[in-house]
Order: C-alpha cells, then sequence, then structure tokens
C-alpha cells in the first residue's frame, strides 16, 4: 500500500468510526425495550470503543446512563456481551475490569 493509500484508508476507517458512534448514539437516546436489546446495545458499544477502552475499567452506573439502561441493567449483561473477546479480570458492585481472551 503506498503512502497515499494508508492515509486515506486511515481516512476512510475513522470516518466509519464516527458514523458507528452517531448511530450508536441515537439507537440510546431511547430506553431499550428488553433484555435482548439491551445486550445488543452493549455489544455495539463494546465494538465501537474498541480494545483499548475495553481494558480498562468500566463502572456500571455510568455505562447504565450513557446507554439509556435502568440501574443494574450493564452489571447483569456485560460479561455475556464481551465474552466473545474478553474475560473478567476483576469484578466488583459498581465496576469490572476486562482483560482480552487468549487467541485459539
Amino acid at each position: 500500500m503506498t503512502k497515499g493509500g494508508i492515509g486515506e484508508f486511515i481516512g476512510k476507517v475513522l470516518a466509519s468510526l464516527r458514523f458507528r458512534r452517531k448511530e450508536l448514539q441515537q439507537e440510546t437516546s431511547r430506553p431499550a425495550t428488553n433484555e435482548a436489546e439491551a445486550l445488543q446495545r452493549i455489544k455495539s458499544w463494546i465494538v465501537s470503543e474498541g480494545p483499548e477502552r475495553m481494558l480498562k475499567e468500566i463502572r456500571f452506573a455510568e455505562l447504565d446512563k450513557e446507554l439509556g439502561f435502568a440501574p443494574g441493567v450493564t452489571a447483569k449483561l456485560i460479561v455475556t456481551a464481551a465474552s466473545a473477546r474478553y474475560q473478567v479480570d476483576h469484578r466488583s458492585s459498581v465496576s469490572i475490569l476486562f482483560k482480552s481472551r487468549p487467541r485459539k
């Protein structure tokens, strides 16, 4: 790939991520109506935030508020939502810390 090609590719990726973040913000402007919708919203958040964010502490109450959930929804569903890529490193009553799941 040429220098211009790499820059163009990175620009497209960043634009795509900004678009996805905007979509997620629109989705979260209304409450989740059921557990399946809440789980999908958390999975979408995980993808849009990326690995760097997922390896930092996630506070349940903050994510509930950000995603428009009732208190406790994130705490109940986040491990399931993240299980394909992450495993729990530490969990408390107010937050969770993930680590990357080993590749097979």
